[in-house]
């Protein structure tokens, strides 16, 4: 990431061992909010309600984003013998901490909304059913065949992750991308085939 002076996004930051990541995942915690976590071995997600569930094998944990629309918990580390750092990366933050007094000129200015294509085929049959694994994630297949699941809401057709890119800006003003977050996911638009 770029000179924390000019991360207008981030409320908090800090760093944590394995032991203390539970706490400083309650202290962010809403009862909404969906997980994903990155182990050395697998990717697993979590429904509202779930996410404390991932922190069961912190052992082996190398990543976990808890997020919900405007704010998120990352938590990461490169090596199992290290501290997690971790960032609350929060819009509400942005618009106090940005120096632009207009919150449109704000978002203009450090925030670039994206969606990235989530790769479900429709035609799995526990994903037409709604089925859910036991983290309340919606069970999904990609379409060569990979089983997973993400905390995805019944009755919409999901189509994207929808992501927030935070820019920040050297000192001769040229912009790049320093950190993003997950906000979402959404639905695909109609007449959008998912396969």
């Amino acid at each position: 990431m770029s000179g924390m002076s000019d991360c207008y996004w981030i409320r908090e930051s800090g760093a944590c061992s394995g032991t203390e990541l539970p706490g400083a995942v309650q202290a962010f915690l809403q009862p909404e909010d969906k997980a994903v976590a990155f182990y050395v071995d697998r990717f697993q997600a979590a429904n509202a309600g779930y996410a404390l569930k991932l922190l069961e094998s912190v052992a082996d944990l190398l990543e976990l984003r808890i997020f919900r629309t405007n704010a998120e918990l990352w938590a990461h580390r490169s090596a199992l013998d290290e501290e997690f750092s971790w960032r609350i990366a929060d819009d509400g933050a942005l618009w106090e901490n940005a120096p632009e007094q207009d919150f449109d000129a704000v978002k203009r200015r450090h925030m670039i909304p994206t969606t990235q294509f989530l790769d479900i085929s429709p035609d799995y049959v526990p994903y037409q059913t709604g089925e859910r694994d036991a983290l309340g994630c919606r069970k999904l297949r990609s379409s060569v065949g990979g089983d997973y699941a993400l905390p995805l809401d019944d009755g919409k057709d999901y189509g994207y992750v929808r992501l927030i890119n935070y820019v920040s800006y050297d000192p001769n003003g040229v912009a790049g991308i320093a950190d993003f977050r997950i906000a979402g996911f959404e639905p695909l638009q109609e007449g959008e085939d998912s396969a």
